[in-house]
């Protein structure tokens, strides 16, 4: 089966983090998205969660959301989508929840996720991370002059930003995962083909880095992974 997990992180308790009015939008264009290909088919089960003034996602509950999709069934294909802060720590890049505070509190570990979906059998699974640094995630710091990425097959991570950049919010989405929707959208599919993780990076870095962020690209795949399809 394929499944998707989204987040939209709209709201926060701390000041240190301001609130991403972008973040419910951004889930739910995503999350419309991913359900059905373009001619009506089914495409992705999803299932959607998004931290608003009614409805605050701790860190506890990111993980446990996590934790929970992971064991909810079998996965053939599977896509984590996230939209929010992050920070990127001595520790590793941190998803923040409306708990996190700012401070050494950096929220749900990356490292954590991927960890969690080693465990997983699947035959791909592709992450979405619309969040500052986040050209930081599943990165193993091996000393100071250089980096290395640790990370199965079958594992690709889509990242709005470098490590050291921002990634710019907007209205009503954000300016990475409104060039994501763009690249799923039915009028791109249907004249150039299947949105696949390659494709769709191709379209976000062409507009990105002259809004002030550049999408990062990191996989393991032997084979490109369709995201959304013309049937």
């Amino acid at each position: 089966m394929r499944r998707a997990l989204v987040f939209g992180m709209a709201t926060y308790e701390s000041e240190a983090l301001p609130n991403l009015p972008s973040g419910v939008a951004d889930a739910e264009q995503v999350a419309d998205l991913l359900r059905y290909h373009v001619g009506g088919t089914d495409n992705f089960e999803v299932t959607v969660q998004v931290s608003d003034d009614d409805n605050m996602l701790t860190v506890e509950d990111l993980m446990r959301t996590t934790d929970a999709w992971f064991d909810a069934g079998p996965i053939t294909d599977g896509l984590i989508y996230f939209s929010g802060h992050a920070s990127n720590t001595p520790y590793g890049l941190h998803l923040a929840g409306a708990d996190t505070d700012g401070s050494f509190d950096a929220g749900f570990a990356f490292d954590s996720l991927l960890h969690r979906a080693n465990q997983k059998t699947f035959a791909s699974l592709t992450i979405i991370l619309d969040c500052c640094h986040s050209g930081a995630a599943g990165d193993i710091t091996l000393d100071t002059r250089f980096d290395a990425l640790l990370l199965r097959k079958n594992v690709a991570i889509l990242a709005a930003s470098r490590e050291f950049e921002s990634a710019w919010g907007g209205d009503p989405t954000s300016q990475f995962t409104e060039q994501f929707i763009g690249a799923l959208s039915d009028a791109r599919i249907q004249s150039d083909g299947p949105a696949t993780v390659f494709d769709v990076f191709q379209n976000v870095r062409v507009v990105l880095p002259t809004l002030g962020q550049t999408p990062v690209l990191k996989a393991h795949i032997s084979t490109d992974v369709v995201l959304r399809d013309r049937n």
